[in-house]
């Protein structure tokens, strides 16, 4: 993905962190039917970018069950679960680019 053609800003604070992430967000939703530990690991190779990830039970910012600058591992059970990579804001400056997106559930 690249955060610096997304528009949508919708979520500024989680949570599970007080970090500003005041900058564009994606949203990937998916759904399970096991149990397993999820594994979800965010890349960027552009010098000023800082996307976060952040996973979610709920379509809501106070639902986060865990977040990262880079990567996390969780537990989940089945159900709805949301991955939000959204990016990190400092001084005002949102810090925007291009990021791999990887997720592995076992």
């Amino acid at each position: 993905g690249d955060l610096t053609t997304v528009t949508e800003s919708r979520d500024d604070v989680y949570n599970c962190s007080p970090a500003d992430e005041s900058g564009p967000e994606v949203v990937y939703r998916f759904t399970t039917d096991v149990s397993g530990t999820l594994t979800v690991t965010v890349d960027t190779t552009h010098p000023t970018a800082d996307p976060d990830i952040h996973l979610l039970d709920a379509d809501d910012p106070q639902a986060c069950l865990d977040r990262d600058h880079l990567s996390f591992t969780e537990s989940i059970g089945p159900g709805r679960y949301f991955i939000v990579v959204d990016t990190f804001v400092d001084g005002g400056q949102a810090l925007t680019g291009p990021y791999t997106l990887t997720v592995d559930l076992q």
